[in-house]
């Protein structure tokens, strides 16, 4: 057997021992969270705007950390891959938002200055 066999063969095994709960799930708490974790996915990169309207609208990045915005950007990249691979349409969004965000903001730093 090739390795990507083995592999196939193996996750299907593990798949078949538990029983995937149906999606939207029977259960309302668990419904209720589906929806959050929707809404929490679009809402909660758009907490970063702020900093990056303050950066291109004043043209400063005075006080803003290079090191900081380039390490979440470098971190994010194995979310970014992480929800690829597991097919999750809602950390698809949320971190590719994410990281465009976060190059905007190095960006920023990178042309206006920052500490």
């Amino acid at each position: 057997m090739r390795h990507e066999e083995v592999h196939i063969h193996q996750r299907k095994r593990k798949q078949g021992k538990k029983a995937l709960e149906p999606y939207p799930s029977n259960t309302p708490i668990v419904r209720w969270v589906d929806r959050l974790v929707a809404v929490t996915a679009v809402v909660y990169p758009l907490t970063l705007l702020p900093q990056l309207y303050q950066i291109y609208s004043t043209q400063s990045a005075d006080g803003v950390s290079l090191l900081t915005w380039s390490l979440l950007l470098l971190f994010t990249l194995p979310l970014v891959a992480y929800a690829f691979v597991h097919h999750d349409n809602k950390l698809k969004l949320m971190y590719c938002a994410f990281f465009v965000i976060y190059v905007f903001i190095v960006a920023g730093i990178v042309v206006y200055g920052g500490s």
